[in-house]
């Protein structure tokens, strides 16, 4: 297919929407007789033509843990697609213990036991650490998580700290787990400008378009642009109206948030 990866370098981290690629399995549908089954699988597959499947990186996403307190490896779905909920179900990739911010791998070399998921020893820092990237198969600039490592590492006002206390359980065992990162203040929505944050992204000639609806970007450029917009004005990344906003709270309080401004 020609698909050109030179100015990419793994591990990768993979963000899907496979029903926006379906042109990458067009024709190799009808080869099965369950349509459901195969379609997940040929998305992988065609990845696999690409990329080294150890260099391969799934999130597995879950947000219900700080109310149910409980993430099962093994069952607790992702909420993060289709396909990455095929991958989990295969039993072939190990998933990372990490709480809410889980990943699928078949590296042994990714961390798995950080339960500072945007910090030191996370998932993301070893994906700089290696000078990785992020490829956008099927989804657009906004699914990118990796925004929160680079706004741990810079330190934006408008986030403070909280833990999340429950269990972990494997097979049949239980662990007491508690995992802590930077959350948006309760009760605000925080929303990005996307378009800046994309836009500046494609000003320095980072993005690596790869076909239709799929992109990559090398996770150190993506970390060192944005990086530099929060230092000289944390709220420029976000929308004109949330920055508004935050920056009005920000004011009045003439400091960065705590969690105590926002939560008893």
């Amino acid at each position: 297919m020609g698909i050109d990866l030179k100015n990419l370098n793994p591990p990768f981290l993979i963000h899907s929407d496979v029903f926006t690629t379906m042109n990458f399995i067009k024709g190799k549908l009808n080869q099965y007789r369950n349509v459901s089954d195969s379609f997940n699988k040929l998305h992988l597959e065609f990845l696999y033509s690409l990329l080294d499947e150890k260099n391969l990186i799934f999130p597995a996403f879950n947000y219900d843990f700080p109310k149910t307190k409980i993430f099962n490896l093994r069952d607790t779905p992702s909420q993060v697609g289709a396909l990455t909920n095929y991958v989990l179900s295969r039993g072939d990739f190990l998933r990372s213990e990490t709480p809410i911010f889980s990943f699928l791998t078949k590296s042994k070399f990714m961390p798995l036991d950080s339960m500072t998921p945007f910090l030191k020893g996370s998932v993301f820092d070893y994906l700089y650490d290696c000078d990785g990237s992020v490829l956008f198969y099927g989804t657009d600039i906004s699914s990118c998580t990796y925004l929160h490592y680079v706004e741990s590492k810079y330190g934006p006002p408008y986030r403070y700290d909280n833990k999340f206390n429950g269990k972990i359980i494997l097979d049949n065992t239980s662990n007491d787990v508690s995992v802590k990162f930077h959350v948006r203040p309760l009760g605000l929505d925080l929303d990005y400008n996307w378009d800046f944050l994309f836009g500046i992204l494609r000003e320095n000639n980072v993005v690596v378009d790869l076909g239709i609806n799929f992109f990559g970007i090398k996770v150190r450029d993506i970390s060192n642009i944005w990086g530099e917009v929060i230092k000289e004005a944390p709220t420029k990344i976000l929308s004109k109206e949330c920055a508004n906003e935050v920056q009005n709270k920000l004011d009045t309080i003439g400091r960065r948030f705590l969690i105590s401004d926002f939560e008893g």
